[in-house]
This record gives structure tokens, C-alpha cells and sequence, in this order.
């Protein structure tokens, strides 16, 4: 009867430890997956910020060049016209 009772008691204690043991590892997961998920909600945001600095970049570039080529457009023009009336 002993024998039984100490098997049982093991038994016990096995299911105890491994109950402990899995809700380690799964707090363990869930933080992982929570952590995880909290980088990419980060990246997310730095991207769109990124993404948006991008765009304002180009837009500059645009105006830029546009104010560049309308000089450059106006003084050959105004050469053209010179050599028109000499």
C-alpha cells in the first residue's frame, strides 16, 4: 500500500511541476508575442512617419527644380530673343 501511495504522491507532484513548468513557458510566449507585437507597432509608426518625410522630400525636390528650370527657361529665352533682334 505504501508503494501505491508513494507513486501516487509522485504522480502528483510530476503534474504539479509540469503545470508550473508550462505556465512559465507560456507567460514566456505571451510576453514574446506581446513584446513582438509592440515592435511592430513601432515600426509601423516609423515607417509612416518615414514614408511621409519621403514625400515632403520629393515634393521639395519638385519645387526646386521647377524654380531652377523656369531660370533657366526665362535666360534662354532671353538670349534667344537678343540674338532675334541683332
Amino acid at each position: 500500500m505504501k508503494k501505491k501511495n508513494i507513486i501516487i504522491v509522485m504522480g502528483v507532484i510530476l503534474v504539479f511541476s509540469m503545470g508550473v513548468y508550462m505556465e512559465k513557458h507560456f507567460s514566456f510566449s505571451r510576453g514574446l508575442v506581446e513584446g513582438t507585437q509592440d515592435v511592430l507597432r513601432k515600426t509601423h509608426i516609423l515607417s509612416e512617419r518615414l514614408v511621409k518625410e519621403i514625400k515632403q522630400a520629393i515634393s521639395t525636390v519638385k519645387i526646386t527644380s521647377a524654380i531652377i528650370l523656369g531660370i533657366l527657361a526665362k535666360g534662354n529665352i532671353k538670349n534667344r530673343l537678343v540674338k532675334i533682334k541683332k
